[in-house]
């Protein structure tokens, strides 16, 4: 998994209580945060899972160590997050009409992918393991990815 809840919160200090998320609580003197703790470490494990699908579609294999591309995965994971934080509140740019009528995973899971090949160029000069993706073999043989736009 990719990011933290306390990643998430930075991003989203107004949702939170004193920068964290809260679970519901047998004491009554901690109520849940909207979203709950429990809610975003679960939409860290989505969006990660997303993340990832997103990366081994480009050849690169998974989870991502190599310290520079683990931080700008980390970072977008969490800032798309705490877009769900806001949508989960009724505010945000996944709250627009347009994004409520494409609805908001679409316009996530497009937004990751075009991130992913946007970083391909990085992730290998930085050391993530690619192999080749089948859609890159034409025919039986293998072809030289063009991974320059």
């Amino acid at each position: 998994m990719y990011g933290t809840s306390a990643g998430v919160a930075s991003y989203s200090r107004t949702w939170t209580r004193g920068g964290v998320f809260y679970d519901a609580s047998a004491s009554p003197l901690t109520a849940p945060t909207k979203p709950t703790l429990t809610e975003v470490n679960h939409w860290l494990t989505q969006v990660s899972s997303m993340m990832n699908t997103a990366i081994q579609n480009e050849g690169f294999e998974v989870p991502i160590v190599a310290v520079n591309s683990l931080n700008a995965i980390t970072m977008k994971v969490e800032t798309l997050v705490s877009d769900l934080v806001a949508y989960a509140n009724g505010l945000g740019r996944l709250y627009t009409d347009r994004a409520l009528e494409r609805g908001s995973m679409n316009l996530l899971n497009k937004e990751i992918i075009d991130w992913v090949k946007g970083q391909a160029t990085g992730l290998e000069n930085d050391g993530v393991p690619r192999t080749l993706p089948t859609s890159d073999f034409v025919g039986g043989f293998s072809t030289a990815p063009n991974r320059q736009k």
